[in-house]
């Protein structure tokens, strides 16, 4: 059950109270009182021991500050370090009523299932030195063991950070304190991840009967996918080899989040043997070198890679971010006089490489002269059909930047600052923005 509107935690704290006698070695007639819970899976206790009733207001719902509240006794977490239920000893240091505050600690996802009980047990002392008979502590309840060093990450929430280029092994799925014999485990990771990089994906050394399936997403949310695969090619699907491998361009700087599950998830006992390792790096995969054959193949002609632009000094940038400002926007076409090409659908990827130039045209001449370029204008690029993104940048100091983007299709340029965009389909593309500048004229004639 949530806490109360205005409380800091995520769950529910229960309240019980109990007479006890004043201890015998204390000049009374009472004995030891011991505090104690049995749980079930999902359920981690902890209790806290009070004399005196806990105050009104929002500080009897704390769970993390038990120090808020008056006479705090004792508490307990776990009564072993692999017993999850709770126990307490009190020696009563007078007659009268004892609060006991009880919390579940385990972060998994509240359910039906998640029980406990609770129980106050007094043991007199005798009037001699006879060894004082203790209650046995409730036994732990057996969940299944072996999972791997990053659980619990079973949601977003609790995903695990990992980094680029690392191979991370040794993992399972193996649930973590499941509900239930049938609970499967989904693994959830975050990747720090840059905008215009190639990432790649991919889970090895599967173990027998291992099939994981993988999702990416851009948000910590189930709506927010990017892209999956569940086998990296047919021909190793066809081999016996289920592994997963995905490779996407970012177009974003942040986190992106992994999502790994099996394609038939075991149950929660017969999971111990699904093992895998998972490695992100940076780029996309290596192409194998084909086999011998003889069969002519088919190579495809290579393609000359754009002429780099030389590094520009360093940047001024915009103190604040500006305006959109109302200046009108003439297309011009490329050096020579041709149109812009028409959008024509590519059936196979290719690589298509855009130079970019932003600039305010003062002469009017339709180029990109001196000191005319545009600084800091933000240029993004979408695939055509979906609206995906594919990259941003920003013009140097001359008002250019260049792209090389390879997709299965036309591209469509988006410029936000000015709302201007065209498509681009041919490999090769000069797109130009020449801004023409307006008289200010004044208000009135004198």
């Amino acid at each position: 059950t949530p806490f109360p509107p205005g409380t800091k935690e995520n769950g529910d704290v229960d309240w019980y109270f109990f007479y006890a006698r004043k201890h015998a070695s204390l000049g009374g007639t009472g004995g030891l009182y011991r505090i104690a819970t049995s749980i079930t899976p999902g359920v981690d206790t902890e209790i806290f021991i009070f004399q005196d009733p806990p105050p009104a207001g929002p500080d009897i719902y704390s769970v993390n500050k038990p120090d808020n509240l008056t006479n705090l006794l004792g508490s307990n977490d776990d009564i072993a370090a692999t017993q999850r239920q709770s126990q307490f000893d009190l020696t009563a240091p007078a007659d009268g009523i004892y609060w006991i505050k009880v919390w579940n600690k385990d972060p998994i996802p509240r359910g039906t299932g998640q029980t406990y009980s609770i129980s106050v047990i007094e043991n007199p002392l005798p009037a001699t030195n006879t060894p004082v008979a203790t209650t046995s502590p409730v036994p732990a309840t057996a969940f299944p063991g072996g999972f791997d060093q990053f659980e619990y990450n079973g949601d977003f929430n609790y995903s695990t950070l990992i980094a680029p280029n690392t191979k991370y092994s040794n993992l399972n799925f193996i649930p973590y304190q499941p509900l239930s014999p049938d609970t499967p485990d989904n693994d959830f990771f975050r990747l720090p991840v840059r905008q215009g990089l190639y990432y790649t994906c991919e889970t090895l050394d599967l173990s027998q009967g291992t099939d994981t399936n993988m999702i990416i997403y851009s948000q910590p949310n189930y709506d927010s996918g990017i892209t999956g695969n569940d086998n990296a090619t047919e021909a190793e699907f066809q081999r016996g080899n289920f592994a997963s491998r995905v490779s996407w361009l970012s177009g974003f700087t942040g986190y992106a989040y992994i999502l790994i599950g099996q394609v038939t998830p075991p149950r929660a006992s017969e999971a111990a043997g699904r093992t895998y390792s998972l490695q992100c790096t940076i780029g996309l995969p290596n192409t194998p070198t084909p086999s011998a054959s003889a069969t002519p193949q088919f190579t495809p002609t290579p393609q000359v890679p754009p002429t780099p632009v030389p590094p520009e000094a360093t940047l001024t940038p915009f103190p604040t971010p500006r305006q959109a400002l109302n200046l009108p926007v003439r297309e011009l076409p490329p050096i020579g006089g041709s149109p812009l090409p028409t959008p024509t659908p590519a059936s196979t990827p290719m690589l298509i490489s855009l130079d970019v130039q932003v600039f305010v045209d003062q002469n009017k001449n339709g180029l990109l002269d001196r000191s005319e370029g545009i600084v800091n204008v933000s240029v993004r690029i979408l695939d055509e059909t979906t609206q995906t993104p594919l990259g941003q940048a920003f013009t140097d100091g001359e008002g250019r930047v260049r792209f090389s983007i390879t997709n299965d299709g036309p591209v469509r340029l988006f410029v936000p600052l000015f709302g201007y965009s065209v498509t681009v389909a041919e490999p090769n593309a000069v797109v130009r923005i020449g801004l023409i500048p307006q008289p200010q004229l004044p208000d009135r004639l004198p």
